[in-house]
């Protein structure tokens, strides 16, 4: 207990795709096809043979997938009532010298003459830039840019903690200034609102139920921030010592107890409703989130994974390896839960039924996971904050990890209203965003 305590004391004080520039517009009639990462497009040579003339055709005018040159298919507009209609020929998205649109076709007799396809629409891919763009860098309109942009904090404070809030902004939680955060997504705009209690040691911060944002106080309070960023505080039970806090399915806050050995449910006015004593008393409660299922999921510092219905009825699961290390777990897009084992340097993945699936070696040895989340592009994304060498870590739902290193030792992480992965650098006194690929 004591040394998984201070090894949470030391976290304390700690793509887009690329676009080719358009050559012209798209040819009448038709409709966006699939980009997909590849050489930048040519134009299209002009497309429409004779049209025909027919009864009530349908129109089919849709575009080829990009890459390898490929042709958009043609439009298929039909004359009506016997009249020839010209066919319109598809637009063209694709590689270096995009064929032609094909001819505008009917089903009826001869009609008049289709309308030439305008040129082809570059396709994406690094290769729309001059070079091949790093692997930290994406291709936005001809240009080469990283994708980690890195703000300063203010004060030179120490960010613990990052979440989305509901007004289109980040929060973050200041730990060595005592403050509550609010940043645009842009960085250009960063306003910090002192917590009342002066030393409140505050902690995890989330978007609650309520539209408001919500923070643990070591102390023993928890906090409630508007998004003006009036505080209020509201005192926990004796000897609590609140750390993880999470959102539930009945509309309250949940929150661990570590030294207290329970998990405790709050209203939204600040009362708390009910304590849950863990079953296992020796058991301290550390990070928790909402499951797929309805329930919350929470870690332990014995190394296991809980389950606790709104109820209060409790399941209790352990990974395969032993002194795992486990330091934090999220829900996945796939519907399991995903947690990150920092002494075994692997991340795993259980059912809400409790089935451990499996778990994933990190490819980097000694790579001291810290922190998990799932990502808006449906994967997880996790810290990696060895000394010399941090980096983010993504693993897919198929279980495949990629690694992308970043310029400071990560504290927390979250994904962002704008779809990006946020980040604080605390010990460089930032605050990061990666535009993931």
């Amino acid at each position: 207990m004591n040394g998984r305590r201070a090894f949470a004391i030391v976290v304390l004080c700690c793509g887009v795709g690329c676009y080719g520039t358009p050559s012209q517009g798209p040819g009448a009639g038709g409709s966006g096809g699939v980009e997909t990462v590849g050489p930048s497009g040519g134009s299209g040579s002009s497309g429409g043979g004779a049209g025909a003339v027919g009864d009530g055709g349908t129109d089919a005018r849709t575009s080829g997938t990009s890459g390898g040159g490929l042709s958009g298919n043609a439009g298929n507009v039909a004359g009506s009532n016997g009249t020839g209609g010209g066919g319109v020929s598809g637009a063209t998205v694709g590689g270096a010298g995009g064929t032609s649109g094909g001819a505008g076709t009917a089903a009826g007799g001869t009609g008049a003459a289709g309308q030439a396809g305008g040129g082809g629409r570059g396709g994406t891919g690094e290769h729309a830039c001059p070079v091949a763009c790093a692997p930290n860098a994406y291709c936005d309109l001809g240009t080469c840019r990283s994708r980690i942009t890195e703000f300063d904090v203010p004060g030179a404070g120490v960010i613990v903690d990052v979440t989305a809030g509901p007004d289109g902004n980040l929060w973050v939680i200041d730990a060595l200034l005592n403050r509550v955060g609010r940043i645009s997504t842009s960085g250009a705009k960063i306003d910090f609102f002192p917590i009342p209690t002066k030393d409140a040691r505050p902690n995890r911060i989330i978007a609650g139920p309520d539209g408001n944002i919500w923070f643990t106080e070591t102390i023993g309070k928890i906090g409630r921030a508007t998004l003006a960023g009036a505080i209020e505080e509201y005192a926990t039970p004796p000897g609590a010592y609140p750390w993880g806090i999470a959102t539930g399915v009945d509309g309250k806050l949940w929150f661990t107890e570590v030294s207290a050995r329970r998990v405790a449910v709050m209203v939204v006015d600040g009362s708390i409703e009910k304590e849950h004593a863990i079953p296992d008393g020796d058991a301290g409660p550390w990070e928790i989130t909402a499951g797929p299922d309805g329930n919350l999921w929470f870690t332990d510092d014995l190394d296991r994974i809980w389950r606790v219905t709104p109820s209060g009825t409790f399941s209790a699961f352990a990974p395969r390896t032993s002194s795992s290390g486990l330091i934090g777990i999220t829900a996945g897009a796939d519907g399991n839960l995903w947690f990150a084992e920092s002494t075994a340097n692997q991340i795993g993945r259980i059912t809400a039924s409790g089935q451990l699936l499996e778990e994933i070696a990190i490819p980097s040895p000694n790579a001291r996971l810290r922190a998990i989340t799932r990502g808006a592009d449906g994967n997880v994304w996790f810290l990696e904050a060895a000394r010399g060498a941090p980096s983010l870590g993504r693993v897919t739902p198929s279980g495949t990890i990629s690694e992308f290193p970043i310029p400071a030792v990560p504290t927390s992480i979250c994904s962002g209203p704008d779809g990006n992965v946020w980040f604080p650098e605390s010990d460089a006194g930032r605050i990061a965003r990666f535009v993931p690929p």
